[in-house]
């Protein structure tokens, strides 16, 4: 309807409803209104660049954090780094000097902290070298050197300091040349925690000639330590939440961060929280805490908060000075400190497990992600009131959290407006904001990154918007700048190509088939490269749309000539799509300039409702991953609509001759069947004699067969001049047979003798003769005159 009102151009246009009565004239005013309440389709943040790290080597970006405009990201690489600004003209380079080399040939992994420019340029980066190599997988295996994941690294409220944490095995030399060594630790399972506040305005970052400074948490912790959170105050004090332990029981059995039972655990441990002193890391207070504080994040006047995963198991927590709250399952507990580690309050919030904390620099806007738990649940975005007299309370929350890992992160802007989330998505998502408006999301490879901003009144969605690659794309990381309130998303990407908003690379460092998304894993260069996408705070339109009203569904007719504008992108004529299974449907600005064509099987396959590359296998499951099946594949000249058997399939690449059928499995040997070939040419020979003899054996017999007939023949021929006679003498003694036999019969019936005498001679000499005359054939004739 709001293409015959014409509301969809903006409240300018609210005269188009003139002329109505009033009930349509409400309907077209309200109907303007929810319209404007929905997402932001057709305006979105600018992509200024994205930092790809082209060194030859591999990498990742497990961390970011912004100060001044700039970007900072750590992690870890094997081999070189330099990081290159990608945008959509010319690339950015990064400074020479900022250039961090090492073994490309080698398999030891090193840390780094790298910083970015505005422009995109690599203007510095600390490097700490490590000497072990990484035993599985990272990520999901035993780590070996580390910046935490998301948490890893904070920029500190004095914007001159970055708060760092990870942890270490082996050896590792920091930028200042002093080495580290974990030799020496009697916890031999578990990372060297360690802590970091660097001097973002110089080059060593650290130590002498700096303010920069590097501490070991597990000094003072015989049996080792875990940091959980680091922050940094606007005088560059550092707050800390670990754990430390007094021994290590080396044959006991423990658990790792998965859950996974492992040897050797930690004894004697308890839970702290505690300022270092920005000069040096010295303590400058700590306090034992109750349970584990996941996130801690300061603000403006030097309070902290901090969150946790609550379980009621734990009962009522005592923070001090009379600050208790009673623990409820499944939970986000929430904490407020004042600058001297002292508990101002502490509430059960969120009904989620706790997952990330930010909050404004006034503190008025805090807001956390967290999971309700439960198979395919998205995770749920909340905002905490931290108003006085309303502390906890839940001002709203949103299910947002879609994809295959929920939210992964949030940030909020120090000007309390909005609050931003991002995740991961495989497939096709919808997100619904707290108005129940609904955005769709798709992704171009298997994984793929989305960011999520809402309004922070009241959780009305803003704007989504996706990026990624062909391949996969796994992000840990998210930061906001305080002062432009530009977005940062940081993980690795393995794609062949990458494309954010209007901005598209071909990952010159990837090294697998061209077009079908394998690369080699295994190989210490290209398999994995570090990248960090910035997001502009301010929308712009897409180029390819003649009008945008950010507040109204878009139509065809907002679409330029000779392009399409779908998923939010825009698309020349005739470009294929770019998502996984719809890359045989194309723009076709002609026909519908908002969605796409449908599927052209001339080159590809459609098979359950996706496209196929002509000659793409069928894939079936081997383990727990899925495999080509070498028997099946599209040939659209075949079947475009289902997989065509592949003829020698089966056919090894060393076979030995003989019979094999037409998916190339063998049927037999090639020496069996010559000699079943051998024996039956003699049995067909045998036969073939055989045969001869039958059939001249044949011959003989039709030959007997013609004299017979002929005899036959000849011998049947009775002329008339005598069977006519013959007719009658047969019938005189049919006639003469007849009459005896009826004589016979009679002569039975009454008990005379079928032969006498015809004299009348008694038939016994026993009998009586006289006055009786057997056998008189008068008496029976007067009885049975033959006519």
């Amino acid at each position: 309807q709001s293409a015959n009102y014409h509301c969809h151009h903006g409240l300018s246009a609210l005269p188009a409803c003139r002329g109505f009565m009033a009930p349509a004239l409400i309907a077209c005013l309200v109907l303007c209104f929810i319209a404007a309440s929905a997402w932001n389709d057709c305006a979105f943040p600018e992509v200024d660049w994205f930092a790809l790290d082209e060194g030859v080597g591999i990498s990742y970006s497990y961390a970011l954090a912004a100060i001044n405009g700039n970007m900072y990201s750590g992690g870890y690489t094997k081999g070189n780094f330099a990081f290159v600004g990608v945008t959509d003209g010319a690339d950015v380079h990064p400074n020479p000097n900022a250039s961090l080399w090492g073994d490309t040939t080698s398999n030891v992994q090193s840390l780094y902290v790298a910083e970015v420019s505005s422009s995109g340029s690599m203007t510095k980066a600390w490097q700490f070298m490590g000497s072990a190599i990484q035993i599985g997988q990272i990520g999901h295996g035993k780590q070996t050197n580390s910046i935490d994941a998301h948490s890893g690294l904070h920029a500190m409220l004095d914007k001159k300091h970055l708060a760092v944490k990870g942890g270490f095995r082996q050896l590792l030399e920091l930028p200042d040349g002093t080495v580290w060594s974990s030799a020496s630790r009697i916890n031999t399972k578990d990372q060297v925690p360690f802590v970091m506040s660097i001097d973002v305005s110089t080059t060593q970052g650290m130590g002498s000639g700096t303010t920069g400074w590097a501490k070991l948490m597990d000094d003072g912790h015989a049996g080792g330590a875990t940091v959980y959170s680091v922050d940094g105050d606007t005088n560059g004090n550092m707050i800390v939440t670990y754990e430390g332990c007094s021994g290590f029981n080396s044959s006991a059995m423990s658990t790792d961060s998965y859950g996974r039972p492992v040897q050797g655990a930690k004894i004697g441990c308890a839970k702290y929280l505690m300022k270092l002193a920005a000069a040096n890391g010295v303590e400058v207070w700590k306090h034992v805490i109750p349970t584990t504080l996941s996130s801690c994040r300061t603000i403006a006047d030097g309070s902290f908060f901090c969150g946790w995963s609550m379980s009621a198991s734990a009962g009522t927590l005592d923070f001090g000075t009379g600050i208790t709250v009673v623990s409820k399952a499944s939970r986000t507990g929430i904490i407020k400190y004042n600058e001297n580690g002292i508990a101002q309050w502490a509430k059960a919030t969120a009904s989620t497990s706790f997952g990330d904390l930010a909050v404004s620099k006034t503190g008025a806007l805090l807001a956390v992600v967290g999971s309700p738990g439960g198979s395919g649940s998205a995770a749920v975005l909340s905002r905490i009131d931290t108003s006085s007299g309303n502390e906890g309370n839940v001002l709203w929350s949103d299910p947002g959290g879609v994809g295959s890992h929920g939210f992964r992160g949030v940030e909020v802007t120090d000007d309390d407006r909005e609050v931003f989330a991002f995740g991961q998505l495989t497939g096709t998502e919808t997100l619904t904001d707290t108005r129940g408006k609904t955005t769709t999301l798709r992704t171009r490879g298997s994984y793929e990154v989305f960011v999520v901003a809402y309004d922070a009144t009241d959780g009305s969605g803003k704007y989504a918007m996706d990026g990624g690659g062909t391949g996969m794309e796994y992000f840990f990381a998210m930061a906001s700048d305080p002062d432009t309130h530009d977005i940062y998303v940081g993980g690795t990407t393995r794609s062949e190509y990458i494309t954010w908003g209007n901005v598209k690379r071909k990952n010159v460092m990837y090294n697998g088939q061209p077009g079908l998304n394998n690369p080699d894993t295994g190989s210490p260069v290209g398999s994995s490269k570090a990248l960090v996408v910035k997001l502009k705070s301010t929308l712009t339109q897409p180029s390819c749309l003649t009008t945008c009203n950010t507040a109204f569904p878009l139509q065809a007719s907002d679409v330029k000539s000779g392009h399409c504008y779908i998923d939010r992108h825009c698309y020349a004529d005739g470009t294929s799509s770019p998502y996984s299974g719809s890359e045989c449907t194309r723009c076709n600005a002609a026909v519908n300039p908002i969605q796409w064509s449908s599927p052209d099987t001339s080159a590809a396959c459609f098979i359950k409702s996706a496209c196929v590359a002509s000659g793409a296998h069928a894939q079936k499951k081997s383990g727990y991953s899925y495999i080509d099946d070498k028997c099946l594949h599209c040939d659209p000249l075949v079947n475009s609509s289902a997989y065509s058997p592949v003829a020698g399939c089966e056919l090894p690449s060393i076979f030995r001759g003989g019979c094999y059928t037409n998916s190339g499995s063998e049927v037999t040997s090639l020496a069996a069947m010559m000699s079943e070939n051998q024996t039956n040419h003699m049995t067909i020979a045998l036969m073939q004699t055989r045969n001869r003899a039958l059939m001249s054996e044949v011959d003989t017999l039709n030959r007997q067969k013609l004299v017979l007939q002929t005899e036959l023949d000849s011998s049947s021929s009775i002329g008339d001049e005598i069977a006519i006679p013959l007719i009658l003498v047969v019938s005189v003694m049919l006639v003469v047979t007849s009459v005896t036999l009826i004589i016979l019969v009679c002569k039975e019936k009454r008990g005379y003798p079928v032969f006498a005498p015809v004299t009348g001679t008694p038939f016994s000499g026993n009998a009586t003769t006289e006055g009786t005359a057997y056998g008189n054939p008068a008496e029976c004739s007067a009885s049975h005159t033959v006519a």
